[in-house]
């Protein structure tokens, strides 16, 4: 799954239906090809926690610590769902979360849970002794954090019952059981330091800029 100098490829070639993405004017992209360099997409990592609100409190060595583990999972995770088509990544205009894409559309919202809940079971990085309460009753609430910092939020939740009515929904506190997770710039908590803004450290990473140089790159389809 890993390439030399930690880098990740994640394939998605076979899948040609279009997105549909309701009142969108720009392009959109289906990603065929996705390939994450994870010392590069560490350096954007850290650039836009810096610049959020947010970390202007301490930040623990833990914390630190746990950031590359953490991305490793996640591109781990969305390389094995797209091996096996459970999602699909779009590319929207030229608007790119730090990862690449614009939106994520999930096939089968409860396998990518599934898949999640293993991760997060065999895994100390998802831990929070801060919120233990909190990710105890909600063990999926440390990746939509995770997720969310980078700017990418839910935006269709996944079907509540299946055909023959079985309820299949894992819960309302479930914050991974989603159809569609797509990126908005106004969830980077923009904060300015100096004269820049996480915005902007957004706006490097995908043009391998300010974050340190671009942690992806893509080959698309035009829908």
């Amino acid at each position: 799954m890993y390439g030399k100098g930690g880098t990740m490829s994640v394939s998605t070639a076979e899948t040609t239906t279009p997105a549909i993405t309701p009142g969108n004017v720009q392009s959109t992209n289906e990603i065929e090809c996705l390939t994450w360099d994870l010392e590069e997409l560490q350096i954007g990592l850290n650039n836009l926690y810096a610049d959020q609100q947010h970390s202007t409190k301490a930040v623990t060595d833990q914390e630190y610590k746990r950031r590359p583990n953490r991305l490793a999972e996640i591109t781990a995770l969305l390389t094995e769902s797209a091996k096996h088509g459970i999602v699909r990544f779009f590319q929207i205009g030229d608007n790119s979360c730090l990862l690449g894409f614009s939106e994520i559309s999930v096939k089968a919202p409860l396998k990518f849970r599934q898949m999640v809940g293993a991760m997060i079971d065999t895994s100390c990085n998802w831990k929070n002794k801060k919120y233990k309460d909190l990710v105890q009753a909600n063990p999926t609430w440390g990746l939509h954090e995770f997720l969310r910092k980078m700017g990418l939020v839910p935006a269709e939740r996944g079907d509540f019952r299946i055909g023959d009515g079985t309820v299949i929904d894992p819960g309302k506190l479930d914050m991974i059981y989603y159809k569609k997770w797509v990126f908005h710039k106004n969830q980077l908590e923009v904060r300015k330091v100096g004269s820049r803004s996480c915005a902007d450290f957004a706006a490097g990473a995908a043009g391998g800029g300010g974050a340190g140089g671009a942690g992806f790159s893509v080959t698309q389809t035009a829908m």
